[in-house]
């Protein structure tokens, strides 16, 4: 039962979400989203941990934004129907729901105040980008 372990360990209005989606199952290396492709939901990490990362076009290395565990999700930032903006990998054996755009709205209905998680994550997630590049720019001068 550590499907049921999993969902306990997660706040109701996550238990919620994770009930909306499809669970699956991605091996260690499996790639959960690719970077610039569209997509229109979420992935919540019921078990195992995600590598969030992207791969630098000049010279090809991968730039590892952060790591993802039980109770975070992942996909967000395509939710205004625009292209994927990181890769997510699977770094261990990881389960998630999957929850699509119907999905998520008819959670949002039920749990509004997820809607502000939800944009108090995006808006962290600028922040620290507006912070990156900030640093980079000092070190070009």
């Amino acid at each position: 039962m550590a499907m049921d372990n999993a969902l306990a360990a997660l706040p109701e209005n996550l238990r919620s979400l994770a009930a909306r989606g499809q669970l699956k199952t991605f091996a260690p290396g499996a790639v959960l989203i690719r970077e610039n492709e569209i997509g229109e939901g979420l992935f919540l990490v019921l078990s195992g941990r995600l590598r969030v990362f992207a791969n630098s076009v000049a010279d090809g290395r991968e730039v590892v934004y952060g790591h993802c565990e039980v109770g975070d999700y992942v996909g967000e930032m395509s939710l205004d129907g625009g292209p994927r903006t990181a890769s997510v990998a699977a770094e261990t054996e990881a389960l998630c729901a999957c929850i699509d755009r119907a999905a998520l709205l008819e959670h949002l209905r039920e749990y509004p105040q997820f809607g502000l998680e939800l944009l108090t994550k995006v808006l962290r997630r600028v922040r620290q980008t507006t912070a990156n590049l900030k640093a980079l720019a000092r070190g070009l001068d």
